[in-house]
């Protein structure tokens, strides 16, 4: 649940990572910013800057974006379901319903797994599908941003 905020200070020779004690200034900043970019943020954050998610991670992404007020509960279980039911696709061609009783296995639980294990995630695959439902508008600086072009 805590939020541990670091700075970069490049006041030395080599930069370090220096641990701040007062995040009002990062959560004041963080609040000011577009829906878009704070779920960004949020995404980019789980995939330590980079762009792979698991399953795991876009569920707790999505969590926090919750109690962050980016996201309604609703909407973040919309986004869930949405990505399973596409994902149930895949699970239904690769291992028959038959065998998915022997093994004990529900379809849900085979999504699930099939989520977990096989899946990597973007935090553009994220957005996208939130702005799809409708659930959120991007804007020019996160559009740029997922395209790989650097916002003005």
């Amino acid at each position: 649940e805590d939020i541990l905020t670091y700075e970069l200070d490049r006041s030395g020779e080599m930069p370090e990572w220096r641990f701040c004690k007062d995040s009002k200034g990062f959560k004041n900043a963080f609040e000011a910013l577009p829906k878009d970019l704070q779920l960004l943020g949020l995404l980019k954050g789980h995939a330590l800057m980079g762009d792979k998610l698991s399953w795991h991670a876009v569920q707790t992404t999505l969590e926090r974006a919750v109690r962050a007020d980016i996201l309604t509960a609703d909407q973040s279980e919309r986004v869930q379901k949405d990505m399973m039911i596409r994902a149930s696709e895949s699970v239904r061609e690769s291992r028959c319903i038959p065998e998915l009783k022997e093994l004990g296995l529900t379809l849900e639980d085979a999504i699930k797994e099939y989520l977990e294990r096989e899946v990597v995630f973007t935090p553009l695959d994220v957005i996208t599908e939130c702005a799809v439902l409708d659930f959120l508008q991007v804007g020019d600086d996160a559009s740029k941003y997922l395209k790989g072009e650097k916002p003005q």
